[in-house]
């Protein structure tokens, strides 16, 4: 008999971002032998060759090659169909009975023992199927910020009030989520998304040329990873590069991020990079290939973000031994320990962003100090064995939980 426990994870979609790149993580590190665990999304994948998908940013074809394949309850992504105002809404609701419902069939007939819920959508429908059919459902949270809208705050109740657990990053998102979530009992986990460091596959010297960064080994490379979305702090980043570029000769910036359809703010960064005559020492450029590519160019990471949980990309960093410069938003200051690890400065301030930049760029030996002592932070506490070991224990707690009213106790005893 298969007495490993069956995981269900549940997202919107498999593009990237953190919750996707922590499951993809989490896959290949899962204990096999104990955890039969499977993928499925809302929304269905486009029908694109692999090589085309990875570049609109779509990672299924990435779990599929660690041999997990990716299903899905077939609905169109209400925000690509050319819908508007109330049709949309309509269409929302809508989709969302319809996703239940075939939530609903799908658990049953694969008799999923657990669902690990992410993404706003995909934890309603997650939480009342869980209800429905009895099987505890964990949910993955980063922040409230969906749940707090007026419209979204009873179904953001109900939703965290049906949940066997959830899991965040940071103890200030716990802090925040025990403030808000009506049902105090809730059980809320603090996982740190664990994270492969990143190798790259093509040269230095050739990715330098395909993007036109100068050709010139004394020339620094302060490098930015995130999506093109306002909130991340590229203009934060730009107005702190006028001052650095005009202190420093030798310094470029690099920012590399997926697309996320807020054309009016990218056309607006690249208006202000060239009033400002950074078209030669401030670089955008969309998301391709594999990251780690990139990542072999930078010498240092800044993540200036105005909002935040606990990015990928800053423990990235930490486990490639960069030296950073981040701001004190969300988890980040809870692994980025100011002077000891990296430099954590206020956010939305691009003089103090300029001057921790500036302090690392003429202090080699310092920097190199905090990015070793950043890598052995992560080491030691952010390890993707320690991640998944974590999520293992969760499910089981939650599902030893549901288990105790229904005497169903096999599968959980043989997986713990």
């Amino acid at each position: 008999m298969d007495r490993r426990l069956r995981v269900l994870s549940l997202m919107n979609k498999l593009t990237v971002g953190g919750h996707e790149c922590g499951r993809l993580t989490l896959a290949k590190m899962i204990d096999q032998s104990r955890f039969d665990y499977r993928f499925l999304t809302i929304t269905q994948t486009p029908d694109l060759p692999d090589e085309e998908l990875i570049a609109a940013a779509y990672l299924k074809p990435l779990f599929e090659e660690a041999g997990f394949p990716v299903e899905s309850l077939g609905l169109q992504d209400s925000r690509s169909d050319g819908t508007r105002g109330r049709l949309r809404v309509l269409g929302s609701a809508f989709g969302m009975l319809r996703s239940i419902r075939r939530l609903v069939k799908y658990i049953r007939e694969n008799r999923i023992e657990v669902i690990d819920a992410h993404h706003t959508s995909a934890m309603f429908a997650a939480s009342i199927a869980g209800w429905l059919t009895g099987v505890p459902v964990v949910l993955t949270a980063y922040h409230l910020a969906a749940w707090q809208r007026p419209a979204m705050s009873l179904p953001g109740q109900l939703t965290f009030g049906l949940a066997a657990a959830v899991i965040t990053d940071s103890r200030v998102r716990r802090d925040e989520m025990r403030m808000w979530c009506c049902r105090k009992s809730l059980p809320i986990e603090i996982v740190p998304t664990g994270i492969f460091p990143p190798a790259p596959v093509t040269p230095a010297a050739e990715m330098r040329k395909q993007i036109g960064l100068p050709d010139n080994a004394d020339t620094k490379v302060v490098g930015m990873i995130a999506a093109f979305m306002e909130f991340k702090g590229h203009e934060d980043l730009l107005d702190a590069a006028i001052q650095v570029c005009r202190d420093e000769p030798n310094v470029v910036f690099l920012c590399q991020g997926a697309s996320r359809g807020q054309t009016e703010y990218e056309n607006r960064l690249r208006r202000r990079i060239a009033e400002s005559g950074l078209q030669d020492r401030f670089f955008l450029r969309t998301a391709s290939g594999e990251i780690g590519d990139v990542w072999q160019l930078i010498d240092i990471f800044a993540h200036p973000t105005r909002f935040d949980s606990l990015p990928c990309v800053v423990m990235e960093a930490m486990a490639l031994c960069k030296p950073s410069v981040v701001t004190d938003i969300g988890g980040i200051p809870e692994v980025v320990e100011h002077e000891a690890t990296g430099l954590v400065v206020s956010s939305r301030n691009p003089a103090q962003f300029a001057e921790s930049l500036l302090r690392l760029l003429r202090d080699p030996g310092e920097a190199e100090q905090f990015a070793e002592a950043a890598r052995r932070r992560y080491e030691e506490h952010l390890a993707p064995d320690q991640m998944a070991r974590s999520i293992e224990r969760i499910w089981i707690r939650a599902v030893s939980r549901e288990s105790v009213s229904t005497g169903q106790t096999e599968a959980v005893r043989d997986a713990a």
